[in-house]
């Protein structure tokens, strides 16, 4: 690939009538609800028009990519990660409907006195008062070894 081969993410608006529209970065001023009320983009307040799905909830001094689209209003695309921020877990929803968690290092779920952790080694563990398993036909247990208190 050579020089001449590579268009630029924002091209010259001059260059085209059609490119009207360019990416860019600006820093949220405000934000209610995870969303961004407010955004500086390039020394200017602006109030964006929408996000993108896949935007995470923002908050003050976040950086966003944001298209900007003279017509309408600029929309926020995605948040940049903060220094040091790890990535976020992988939630997939698979197209027969069902949900796939990938998190290498462990997965914690929480909701008032219970949890479930996983672990990579393959441990689970689940805490809580009281465990029920309601089955209308067969429950089936299938381990080396089964201990009950």
């Amino acid at each position: 690939m050579q020089a001449k081969d590579i268009l630029p993410l924002n091209p010259n608006p001059q260059s085209s009538p059609a490119n009207t529209r360019q990416v860019t970065l600006a820093r949220v001023v405000q934000a209610q609800a995870g969303e961004a009320l407010w955004v500086d983009c390039e020394g200017t307040t602006v109030c964006p028009m929408a996000h993108a799905q896949s935007t995470p909830a923002l908050r003050p001094g976040d950086r966003v990519l944001v298209l900007l689209q003279p017509a309408t209003g600029p929309v926020i695309l995605d948040r940049l990660r903060r220094h040091g921020e790890a990535p976020p877990s992988q939630a997939v929803t698979e197209r027969d409907g069902h949900v796939q968690l990938r998190a290498e290092r462990g997965l914690y779920l929480r909701c008032g006195e219970s949890s479930m952790t996983l672990d990579p080694a393959g441990r689970m563990e689940m805490r809580g008062r009281e465990l029920h398993g309601i089955m209308a036909r067969l429950m089936h247990f299938l381990a080396a070894r089964i201990h009950f208190n």
